[in-house]
């Protein structure tokens, strides 16, 4: 992935970089990490105040990582 996409951009503009961890994707999907805590917040703003909201969202989870050994460029965390 080259560029950020704009709404990662947006999104570390708006609730700060260290809220945001891009992760690159193979399919270059705009995936990011995002502290449990913020996940409201951060959802809320992208369906009802982003400039061009979003009216579905896919792809959302939640994946238990206490067991994980290998986490390359991904953030700390016991669930994502």
């Amino acid at each position: 992935m080259g560029e950020k996409p704009a709404v990662i951009r947006d999104l570390e503009e708006r609730f700060g970089q260290k809220n945001i961890t891009l992760q690159n994707t193979k399919d270059e999907i705009p995936t990011a990490w995002i502290p449990g805590d913020r996940v409201p917040s951060i959802l809320r703003y992208l369906k009802e105040q982003i400039p061009q909201p979003y009216r579905m969202l896919y792809d959302l989870t939640a994946i238990d990582e206490r067991e994980r050994v290998h986490r390359p460029d991904q953030p700390e965390s016991e669930f994502t």
